[in-house]
């Protein structure tokens, strides 16, 4: 019968070290507070799953706003949507992403933005469907 952690090596490098890494931490968490080895990998996994589910939240409504992580969220107007209108006024606007020595244009940094928070997507349904692999098999 797989384990967590073989499904999880299984995927390979499709699953980022650090999800992966959660996970097992948490399942042995779990495990070592007495939950059986199958519900306990089953809760990690909802657990980073909903974690990733947060961050990818508050990575879209960043984006979606304009502005970085590091920034509050601006007071809600009704029906403005500062990103794309900002992107459609100055579509070559220069801006400076974190981690990014050079400036891009804006309509590039919000493409950036939603690929990243997609790979995110796919990461965390990559981590759900592992977890399901070891649960299917307990």
């Amino acid at each position: 019968m797989p384990s967590l952690s073989q499904c999880l090596a299984k995927a390979g490098d499709l699953i980022p070290a650090a999800a992966r890494d959660a996970v097992l931490a948490r399942a042995q968490e779990l495990e070592d507070a007495g939950a059986q080895s199958a519900k306990a990998a089953k809760q990690a996994v909802q657990e980073v799953l909903d974690s990733q589910a947060a961050s990818r939240a508050e990575i879209e409504a960043a984006v979606k706003e304009g502005r970085t992580l590091y920034e509050d969220a601006p007071k809600a107007e009704e029906g403005a949507d500062p990103l794309t209108r900002i992107a459609q006024e100055s579509p070559d606007a220069l801006v400076t992403l974190p981690g990014k020595p050079d400036p891009v244009r804006l309509s590039e940094a919000v493409e950036l933005a939603r690929a990243e928070a997609d790979e995110e997507r796919f990461m965390a349904e990559l981590v759900r469907v592992a977890g399901e692999c070891a649960l299917s098999f307990n």
